[in-house]
């Protein structure tokens, strides 16, 4: 949701730098999925002989799909393990038909104005220790070991991360229903804690107050011990991507300044995402002689667009206009673009123009106002999604090679060449490209 795309693009600019080889980031995360989706599709990733898997999971156990509370679910672990055994059978479509004709209302599923959220969401509340908040943590668990087992036997290391939500300035979901009152309660003492300075009792009142919400968008900590404890398995490498962000606040708690709203980050925030995913690789030596990027240098070079920022941005108010935000759908409000980048970000928010439209547009606009620096950003960010076609990658080259970046330029030719490209001096700048870079 907004910027979900972003940190695997965050991560490969800099990792690719890091190690000077091309990088593949497959990126399998999909809206609403938990620990059954990473179950299914383990043995299918381990195929393909990954050199490591990253994740960063564990918010959708209840309310996403078949999680305990979702409206998509099948009354339990066992007939959702069936099912997904069953799946690529033609009777499980019939088998799916009339599950969800018997627990769910067609309003509900039917409507494509809804949210995805709205109509995942089906048993809402789930109070704290509860069975179903019990069953939930065992689904974790129990999936999340079979997810490593499986990634333990192909010998591929796994990258677990821990989970990082908004506790510093989103309220409780569940606010206004009975079971909510006591983590409203904990939420305003946590406020008043943090605005007397008393950050280390505002945290515990706030990360409480958390658990204690009903409406289970966001995971509790039991979550995060949960990874913590499987992350002591041989063969898992433990991301503290929470903690990462917590010392990036002035007082230790997520909030506003890394968070779009109850948990999807901002740009800040994926970008610690991907940059606590890059410095657990370098630190575990997945790759040889590397030469690092700094922080500071893989955020100037962030792959992300003013018109994509607006983009994610209009996705947000999106998701802001329907439950768990309101009790029931509103108009989406959104600012006027302040400039054509922005317009075109609307453009592509209201499906007007695709992404590749929507970036070659930018490109365009960008070498009409010999704006250098964003003429070289964009062509580089075609270039990398269509890594079969030679023109892209062979234009992006030929704007770094004349800009000098010279590693770049490079890899954009081979990819080029890879492509098919037969431009008789593509061999040429190559090795010029290789000389300049022997001798760095």
């Amino acid at each position: 949701m907004g910027w979900e795309p972003l940190w695997p693009g965050c991560w490969t600019t800099g990792y690719d730098r890091l190690i000077r080889r091309d990088v593949e980031v497959i990126n399998t995360a999909m809206s609403a999925v938990n620990s059954y989706l990473l179950k299914d599709v383990a043995s299918e990733i381990a195929e393909q002989s990954p050199d490591a898997v990253l994740i960063y999971a564990g918010h959708n156990e209840y309310l996403g799909i078949f999680g305990v509370g979702s409206q998509f679910q099948f009354g339990g672990p066992l007939l959702t393990r069936l099912y997904l055994s069953l799946y690529s059978l033609a009777t499980v479509d019939a088998l799916q038909y009339l599950l969800l004709s018997f627990t769910s209302g067609p309003d509900e599923l039917q409507s494509a104005s809804r949210t995805f959220m709205a109509q995942v969401a089906q048993n809402t509340l789930i109070p704290f220790d509860s069975g179903a908040y019990r069953q939930g943590l065992r689904q974790f668990e129990a999936n999340m070991r079979q997810v490593l087992d499986t990634y333990r036997q192909a010998s591929i290391p796994v990258y677990l991360s821990t989970i990082a939500s908004n506790i510093g300035d989103q309220p409780p979901l569940g606010a206004g229903s009975p079971a909510a009152a006591e983590a409203l309660s904990l939420y305003q003492r946590g406020q008043q804690a943090m605005a007397a300075g008393e950050y280390v009792a505002a945290r515990q009142y706030l990360a409480k107050a958390k658990d204690l919400d009903p409406l289970r968008f966001r995971a509790p900590e039991d979550i995060n011990a949960i990874i913590r404890k499987l992350s002591r398995q041989p063969g898992v490498v433990l991301v503290d991507t929470l903690s990462v962000m917590e010392s990036r606040t002035q007082s230790n708690i997520v909030g506003n300044s890394l968070m779009l709203e109850h948990l999807h980050p901002n740009l800040p925030g994926y970008f610690l995402i991907a940059d606590s995913f890059y410095d657990a690789l370098l630190n575990n030596q997945l790759a040889s002689n590397p030469q690092p990027v700094t922080t500071a240098e893989a955020w100037r070079n962030r792959p992300v667009t003013t018109a994509e920022e607006y983009y994610g941005y209009a996705q947000i108010q999106a998701l802001k206009s329907d439950f768990p935000f309101r009790p029931s759908p509103v108009p989406i409000m959104l600012s006027e673009p302040a400039d054509w980048q922005q317009q075109l970000g609307k453009a592509y928010f209201e499906k007007r123009i695709s992404w590749l439209d929507m970036m070659q547009q930018l490109h365009a606009g960008y070498v009409k106002r010999k704006n250098l620096n964003l003429e070289l950003k964009t062509a580089a960010l075609i270039a990398q999604a269509l890594p079969h076609d030679p023109l892209s990658n062979e234009q992006a080259g030929d704007l770094l090679y004349k800009a000098r970046r010279d590693a770049e330029a490079l890899h954009f030719y081979q990819r080029a060449k890879r492509a098919g490209s037969a431009t008789s001096n593509l061999d040429t700048r190559m090795a010029i490209l290789k000389d300049r870079l022997s001798k760095k």
